[in-house]
């Protein structure tokens, strides 16, 4: 059985968020388990490659695409360039990404029958017309659609599909008058998963789904989609061999080791030296979605309460601006680095005593998965794969974080205040360790996969 998982990033080669890790993890779990398969991504000029191991032109239906690849770690990764987007920096985001990701689909799909692959893992709305593309070229190969944002849906006029589809096709894309290609992979795929099982069944809902909810409930209530609880690479995110920490540590001396971790990131991010204060760790994209908007209502109580707060990430421009009236207001007790860097991702998962997430939806949550595997506890809302990878400590001795009802500021403030004092309990130390001792890697994830990819070959 060999598998084509086909998405828009993948790590290290090109990353924007959690999808870029699962492209660069959950392939090399599969393999473990001696499943034959490959991942393409497409080439644009922010995509590192480095050497290659073959070059070729592939012939489509849409101009030739130039195809890379190269092999890493016994994953072959494959590169495909298109002059409609090749020269570009990224294609997220892009006025004509409604064009660009169809293009890129087909080629998957050629890739596909030229690699000989049985199934076709096809990863959000950006590679879903895949599915599309395969029916339409008549090519016979299986495919699985994975949601792992179902806020990015690919919606647009039907005058901007690049084929002029049949009736079976074009219907299994419509909303109304539009064409929407996250439904035409949902409806067409031969199964269908999201990155946690709470939160499949939150996309069955109008809340979470809609307009796509009825379509997903029909097919959860088949039995073809399903939440697999993602997991993170524990090899490169290990805080024992991290290289871009100041003081590594093993579940034995983390309290210790995060105590210094937390003295090196005051100095050098800004922070006033209080020795004694929690450390409150955001990791994220700054967006409605993420909830930080909730957070900054509630960020003088949290210093009111004894922590201090270090934010890293980018996004929109109102909740960025947000941030910065935060900062100006708690000068040293609030710090805000506005850009994405993965060293420092690392330092602050590496200090932080907690890490907040007030998220309004979280399909899979790989950034608490991380704070946990550093030891830092996460204050979280009670949703998606949170709920599926936090333990409340508040309710089970054996706890990992903090939950909350959301997404609202005051249950957050009632979450925080159990968080310190828990922190100034003897009870800290304890928790810190159950949450570092957590199995996060993607075996046991890399197993529901196969499953699924053996139920759609029978």
């Amino acid at each position: 059985m060999k598998i084509l998982m086909a998405g828009a990033e993948a790590f290290p080669f090109y990353k924007v968020g959690g999808l870029g890790d699962v492209l660069g993890s959950l392939p090399y779990a599969l393999k473990k388990l001696s499943v034959d398969i490959d991942v393409v991504i497409p080439l644009t000029r922010k995509v590192e490659i480095g050497d290659i191991h073959g070059k070729e032109d592939m012939h489509s239906s849409v101009g030739d695409f130039v195809h890379m690849w190269k092999d890493k770690d016994g994953v072959t990764y494959h590169f495909l360039a298109h002059p409609s987007y090749t020269n570009r920096n990224e294609i997220y985001k892009e006025p004509d990404e409604f064009e660009l990701f169809q293009i890129f689909s087909v080629g998957v799909a050629s890739l596909a029958k030229h690699i000989g692959a049985d199934i076709v893992h096809m990863n959000d709305w950006h590679t879903a017309f895949t599915v599309v593309a395969l029916k339409y070229m008549n090519i016979d190969i299986k495919t699985v659609l994975t949601i792992h944002n179902i806020a990015f849906q690919g919606q647009a006029s039907p005058v901007r599909l690049i084929f002029f589809l049949p009736e079976y096709l074009w219907n299994a894309l419509r909303i109304g008058t539009d064409a929407n290609i996250l439904k035409g992979g949902i409806v067409l795929a031969d199964f269908v998963t999201t990155v946690s099982p709470s939160h499949a069944k939150e996309l069955t809902t109008p809340k979470y789904a809609a307009p796509l909810h009825e379509c997903l409930k029909k097919r959860y209530e088949e039995g073809t989609f399903i939440g697999i609880l993602n997991g993170i690479d524990t090899t490169y995110w290990n805080p024992l061999t991290d290289p871009h920490i100041w003081a590594p540590y093993d579940i034995e001396d983390a309290l210790e080791s995060k105590a210094v971790n937390r003295r090196s990131l005051r100095r050098e991010f800004g922070l006033t030296d209080r020795e004694n204060a929690p450390l409150l760790g955001i990791v994220s994209r700054l967006t409605h979605q993420k909830g930080i908007d909730i957070f900054l209502e509630t960020a003088d109580i949290a210093v009111e309460l004894g922590f201090q707060v270090v934010i890293l990430g980018t996004g929109e421009d109102d909740i960025e601006k947000e941030v910065r009236k935060a900062v100006a207001r708690l000068p040293g007790d609030v710090v805000f680095i506005n850009e994405y860097s993965e060293k420092k991702a690392h330092q602050i998962y590496a200090a932080a005593t907690h890490f907040m997430m007030p998220s309004r939806f979280e399909p899979g949550g790989l950034a608490a998965m991380i704070a946990m595997r550093y030891g830092a506890l996460p204050i979280a809302t009670r949703t998606g794969g949170l709920q599926d990878s936090i333990i409340d400590i508040t309710e089970n001795a054996e706890g990992t974080g903090f939950l909350f009802e959301g997404p609202h500021p005051l249950p957050l403030v009632k979450a925080m205040l159990r968080a310190y004092k828990h922190f100034i309990s003897e009870n800290y130390g304890y928790n810190m360790k159950v949450a570092m001792e957590q199995d996060f890697s993607w075996d046991r994830s890399a197993e529901k996969y196969l499953e699924v990819y053996r139920y759609v070959m029978r």
